[in-house]
């Protein structure tokens, strides 16, 4: 069974207004829950073979400690320009193309786009995803590259106020 990790990048600083979006760095809370989240992820011995993330500062600095919790080399991660902004559209597509190569997948990006394509694979409302937070879905399809309205479970949905991990 295909497996998904959706991640929303972590909390980013708007301590420098005169950096372009794309270039802002995670703040210190971002930084903690990034750090938090993979580390969740690690303990639930989570195994992705690649992670994908898209050009923006903050979601390339999240994949990484994404990467280093999760035991994943610095080339398994996968820089696609279409991921920023990222509309669920492209999410698809981009995912798509890797889920015929790997079995599980781990994707860093950014709302609204992130939100509505997990609550679309999912088939269930998570609302909009918190900075950090991962929704980790099972693709039920035989064909896991068909990423159709309610193909996937969510097996479990986490974020860094969520107390109950």
């Amino acid at each position: 069974m295909k497996k998904i990790f959706l991640v929303r990048h972590a909390k980013s600083s708007g301590s420098f207004p005169e950096l372009k979006d794309i270039e802002r760095p995670l703040s210190k809370r971002g930084t903690l829950d990034a750090r938090e989240m993979s580390g969740r992820l690690a303990a639930r011995k989570v195994q992705v073979d690649c992670i994908i993330t898209g050009p923006a500062r903050r979601a390339r600095k999240t994949a990484k400690w994404m990467a280093v919790a999760l035991g994943i080399d610095k080339k398994n991660i996968i820089v696609k320009k279409k991921l920023y902004p990222g509309e669920a559209g492209e999410l698809r597509e981009v995912l798509k193309d890797q889920l015929k190569k790997n079995d599980n997948v781990l994707l860093v990006g950014h709302n609204p786009g992130l939100s509505d394509f997990a609550e679309e694979l999912g088939g269930k409302s998570l609302h909009e995803m918190p900075t950090s937070a991962v929704a980790a879905l099972e693709v039920k399809n035989k064909d896991a590259t068909a990423l159709k309205k309610s193909c996937a479970h969510i097996a479990f949905y986490d974020f860094p106020q969520n107390r109950k991990h």
